[in-house]
C-alpha cells in the first residue's frame, strides 16, 4: 500500500522502492522483536509536506521487548539511514516509534500535504 500511494503522488520508483525498504525493515523490527505483544497492531502513516519531504512514522504497542545490544541498533538504523536521509527509534513505555524522513524528487509534480495510515495487524 504504501509503495502504491508513493507513486500515485508521482514518487519515482527508484525512491518508492527505498522508502518501502526502509519502511519494511521498521515493519519488520516492530513484528519480530517483541516477545510479548500488548497489541497486535503496528501502525504505519506516512505525510508529504509542503517541501517535498516525506516522513513515515511506524509505531508498534509491545510493552514487554528485549534489550537489544548497541550493535543491533546501530545496523537496524544504519541500514534505514542508509536508504533515508534519517531515520531515528524513540522508547514509549507503549512500544516503540521508527521515524523516517527523506526528501524527495518528484517524477512529476508533488501534491502538497498528502498523506496515508495504515493499520496492520502485526
Amino acid at each position: 500500500m504504501l509503495r502504491g500511494w508513493l507513486e500515485s503522488i508521482g514518487v519515482s520508483e527508484e525512491e518508492a522502492f527505498d522508502v518501502t525498504l526502509a519502511c519494511s525493515e521498521a515493519f519488520a523490527n516492530a513484528v519480530g522483536g517483541p516477545s510479548a505483544l500488548a497489541a497486535s497492531v503496528v501502525e504505519v502513516e506516512a505525510a508529504v509536506d509542503a517541501t517535498r519531504s516525506v516522513t513515515v512514522v511506524v509505531r508498534d504497542f509491545a510493552r514487554d521487548r528485549p534489550e537489544r545490544s548497541l550493535e543491533e541498533t546501530r545496523a537496524f538504523l544504519r541500514l534505514m539511514g542508509s536508504l533515508m536521509d534519517s531515520a531515528e527509534t524513540y522508547a514509549r513505555p507503549s512500544g516503540a516509534t521508527v521515524v523516517l524522513r527523506r526528501r524527495l524528487r518528484f517524477a512529476a509534480a508533488a501534491p502538497r500535504g498528502s498523506s496515508g495510515l495504515v493499520r496492520h495487524p502485526a
